[in-house]
């Protein structure tokens, strides 16, 4: 949770730093919920667009996804946009750009306690000293901490529903250390 604050915080002072024409909004920020393939999971994600030309669109996001089976894990996308069609009501896309995924899996090691179960064997040459010594460390807290870096590529659409809101829908293919597909959608408010 700290991760998605911290984030929360950067993103929306680097997107006010950019400086924002009141005449015209080139800021947009908003959440929505993605799905994760390979993950397996729905996640939150915390979304921002900034307009730098008619043709091409700066796109950061960060993606907290549900813990699942002591799996943490969350995603962040520095992804640009190519659009290759806008009306001013609708605009398709394409997307590319670096993603890093932090996976964190952790289990306690409490979940076992061997000297309890097989108390019976303590009296026997030897076990004691197996199930004091070895076993309870096979147990211990297990902790791993990972990060890996890949590339999203893939196709989204944003539809104009008022001055300031917009809908939009992505499917992008992360290649990488950790490949998945990411299907999301999302309400931008523009500002």
């Amino acid at each position: 949770m700290k991760k998605f604050v911290t984030v929360l915080v950067v993103l929306t002072a680097l997107m006010t730093s950019l400086g924002v024409d009141a005449q015209e909004s080139k800021l947009a920020l908003g959440g929505g919920l993605n799905y994760g393939t390979e993950i397996d999971n729905v996640g939150i994600s915390l979304l921002g667009l900034y307009v730098l030309t008619d043709q091409w669109e700066a796109a950061p996001g960060f993606t907290l996804f549900l813990e699942k089976d002591y799996t943490k894990l969350s995603s962040l996308d520095l992804n640009g946009h190519y659009v290759f069609s806008n009306n001013g009501s609708n605009a398709f896309y394409a997307v590319g750009g670096l993603n890093v995924t932090f996976f964190k899996w952790e289990m306690g090691g409490n979940a076992y306690q061997p000297e309890e179960e097989y108390s019976e064997y303590s009296d026997y040459e030897g076990w004691g000293d197996l199930y004091s010594d070895v076993l309870p460390g096979l147990y211990a807290d297990l902790d791993v901490n990972e990060t890996y870096i890949g590339l999203n590529l893939g196709a989204g659409a944003r539809i104009k529903f008022s001055d300031n809101f917009s809908g939009l829908a992505e499917l992008k293919y992360t290649v990488g250390e950790l490949d998945y597909m990411n299907l999301g959608v999302g309400v931008l408010y523009h500002f």
